[in-house]
């Protein structure tokens, strides 16, 4: 490193230095800093009110500090949740929730927005620590105010009450959520376990599952058979192999940020719980539509690529010259596959997008993809290794299609039955 370009970084550093140091100056003079911590839910009524109102005023308060922590996606906010609660020896009443200095918030109407706000002034006038930082609280210290919304009083009874979004007791993260006909219980334990119910644990066979059944699906070895026919048309085993391992890679990273993608919104829209209904209902139609490809196969809606968009898909195979070709192709021939693979994948990530967090969800559709294109690596290789041609993988493919089809019906019936039981049951 020349020194120039050492005293420019120095600079440059320090004027960093410096404006900070300015700005937080800045900040001290209007007043004690202020922190506020919220609990709030994805979907939840009140908690938009409050973070609304919170927004609102903070412009007024340069010293205000607003921590946000979701809970009903996040399953590290829960366990965050949980100590606070614990630290300030109140039980755990419902969603939002605002700790700020010795006092406890809970729910949402005017009146508690005026409380916040003359708690934030007293705060800025007299100076208030950061409610996470306090450690355990005497009981005689914490001031806890119960508003309209809190689940102390029976949301069908009371048009300000909010659905009560963290139920006492619950199971997972999921089971946060109270109907009016199952509201969280005054002063019962707060205690909230990481370990999840019973549909948590069916999520890793069903993942499984889903996998299997688009990883049998023939429109996949159709796709991969036609691409390594092109292949061998112009080159020899080695680099055809290449062409098959470039496209599945690609169908890999494709598949993988479409379901990620899909995931999140999911997630977001705090629709989670909607879209696993409207997800089992498909599971239904998808494995009814597979056993009648067994039975009656190309008659009615076909569970494969479309007849019409056949010609369009081998174009842009056949023109695939190269690995690197191949590995392009793969994206837009993953667009093509969607009716005959997209399937089982919505239905997954509506079971994901209920049941995990983010980070956990992520390690699923890893999981699910790696299961998906196994079969497309196995045949890259049989051909490469010379134990089958292309065409004779493709007789045993026609030969076998009918019961792959039924194969793959019955798993997503199977899939369809756990989540139908999940949702009888009040798993989900």
């Amino acid at each position: 490193m020349g020194k120039k370009s050492f005293i420019l970084i120095a600079m440059l550093y320090t004027s960093i230095f410096l404006s900070a140091f300015a700005l937080a100056e800045n900040n001290v003079s209007s007043g004690n800093e202020v922190h506020l911590h919220l609990f709030y839910g994805q979907g939840c009524p009140h908690c938009s009110q409050v973070r609304t109102f919170l927004n609102e005023i903070q412009p007024n308060y340069p010293a205000l500090v607003i921590h946000e922590h979701e809970i009903y996606l996040n399953k590290e906010e829960v366990l965050v949740f949980q100590q606070m609660a614990a630290d300030f020896n109140v039980p755990i009443e419902g969603v939002p929730t605002i700790f700020i200095d010795g006092k406890v918030i809970v729910g949402f109407s005017n009146s508690i927005g005026n409380s916040i706000e003359n708690e934030i002034k007293r705060c800025i006038e007299t100076g208030c620590g950061d409610p996470a930082e306090k450690g355990k609280q005497e009981s005689s210290e914490t001031e806890q105010i119960i508003g309209d919304s809190s689940p102390s009083q029976d949301p069908a009874q009371n048009d300000n009450s909010s659905v009560a979004d963290v139920a006492s007791g619950a199971a997972n993260q999921d089971d946060l959520s109270a109907s009016a006909d199952n509201p969280a219980e005054p002063g019962a334990s707060s205690e909230i376990t990481e370990s999840g119910g019973f549909s948590q644990k069916l999520t890793i066979p069903l993942v499984m599952a889903a996998a299997a059944v688009d990883a049998i699906n023939p429109c996949a070895f159709a796709v991969l058979i036609i691409l390594m026919t092109a292949a061998l048309a112009i080159s020899d085993k080695k680099r055809a192999l290449k062409f098959g391992l470039a496209f599945t890679v690609s169908i890999y990273i494709s598949y993988f940020l479409m379901g990620l993608g899909l995931f999140s919104a999911l997630q977001a829209a705090g629709i989670s719980h909607v879209f696993y209904i409207i997800v089992t209902v498909l599971a239904v139609i998808v494995g009814l539509l597979n056993i009648k490809d067994y039975f009656w196969y190309g008659k009615g809606f076909l569970m494969e690529v479309p007849l019409s968009w056949r010609p369009a898909m081998k174009g842009i195979l056949n023109g695939a010259t190269s690995p690197g070709g191949a590995f392009l192709a793969g994206f837009a021939v993953s667009l093509f596959e969607l009716p005959c693979t997209g399937g089982p994948y919505i239905v997954i990530l509506g079971l994901l997008a209920k049941e995990v967090t983010m980070s956990t969800g992520i390690w699923y559709l890893l999981l699910y993809n790696l299961v998906f294109i196994s079969p497309l690596i196995i045949l890259s290789l049989i051909i490469y290794k010379g134990l089958s041609t292309t065409e004779q993988l493709e007789s045993i493919r026609q030969d076998k299609i009918r019961l792959l089809h039924l194969i793959a019906g019955l798993l997503m019936l199977g899939i369809a039955t756990a989540m139908i039981l999940s949702i009888a049951y009040g798993w989900v």
